[in-house]
């Protein structure tokens, strides 16, 4: 009689060691992809942020094509000499427009323009009027940096739209009780300043017209007239005139302030979330990345557009 074998056939498939193990191979693929990964992503946002800054460079040039000059930081009505007289009037704790409105037309905000200057030239109405102060909280693509991890509103500063682009006002001293001199603006922006290419007698390749200024860093540098930090700007205009580092400031390298990305100090300076430095916008209209290690000296000379210094190398 014929004996009968039974017979197994086995199924293709994992053992649990070789699930294991190429769970753990594509672990280490993955580790090793993310950074680059990352660092692909960062590159393609810098990218972004360069193209904003080139576009601000062009729209100022524009604006200097159609009225002559560079828009003014901010408008003091009346001038600087109501500040000069008193500084706690009324027109100098008023937030004041600046030189983000002023350009609207020129990266094609033309409708938002005409809403926000309600008051056409009458710069006595601020932009937190209430008939301006929803227009103001508008989030600008154009003034934001695609790395930054601040809102599209600065709770900060007056709750109005962020900006990540701040114009430079010269390299003087940053303590308010300078604020208002005539020495204190010896860049391009200041308040109800009236800056030709002309007046930018260093050349046009050695001044900086906007730095970055990243909202993410808030720490303990306390703003503290109003407990706000000194993160990021705003686009419309300077949030008081007697703190105007929202929309202008001075690259100044003194022990307290100054530096790019120094978080230790206690007046926030430029920055941005890129590592290593911050973009910055030339008077030409070109824009260069600035390391954060810049030679002191320099930096300053970057800020004053006719101080006769040589710049050197950045």
């Amino acid at each position: 009689m014929q004996s009968l074998t039974c017979k197994t056939r086995r199924t293709p498939g994992f053992t649990l060691v070789e699930l294991l193990v190429v769970i753990a191979i594509i672990g280490v693929l993955i580790a090793l992809l993310l950074p680059a990964v990352q660092q692909a992503r960062e590159a393609a946002r810098r990218m972004s942020c360069s193209n904003n800054l080139k576009q601000l460079g062009i729209a100022a040039h524009n604006y200097h094509d159609t009225f002559s000059t560079f828009p003014s930081g901010g408008i003091i009505p009346g001038g600087l000499g109501v500040c000069l007289a008193n500084t706690s009037a009324t027109v100098c704790t008023t937030p004041q427009y600046g030189w983000g409105t002023f350009i609207l037309p020129f990266i094609e905000q033309d409708n938002l323009y005409e809403s926000v200057r309600v008051a056409s030239d009458d710069f006595s109405i601020s932009y937190n009027a209430a008939a301006v102060q929803s227009l103001a909280e508008t989030e600008l693509s154009a003034y934001r940096c695609p790395s930054d991890t601040m809102g599209k509103i600065n709770p900060f500063r007056r709750s109005v739209g962020t900006s990540n682009y701040i114009g430079i006002a010269g390299n003087t001293s940053h303590a308010s009780s300078n604020l208002f001199t005539a020495a204190s603006w010896n860049g391009i922006f200041g308040h109800n300043s009236e800056t030709r290419m002309r007046d930018i007698t260093d050349g046009l390749t050695n001044t900086a017209m906007f730095g970055e200024r990243d909202g993410a860093a808030q720490g303990a540098n306390i703003h503290l007239p109003d407990n706000g930090r000194h993160n990021g700007g705003i686009w419309v205009g300077v949030h008081q005139p007697t703190y105007p580092e929202g929309h202008f400031y001075f690259l100044n390298t003194h022990a307290q302030y100054g530096f790019i990305n120094n978080p230790a100090e206690p007046w926030r300076p430029l920055g941005s979330m890129h590592p290593g430095g911050a973009l910055f916008t030339l008077a030409d209209g070109s824009v260069r990345f600035v390391s954060d290690t810049i030679e002191g000296t320099t930096y300053r000379n970057l800020g004053a557009m006719s101080d006769g210094q040589i710049l050197g190398e950045f």
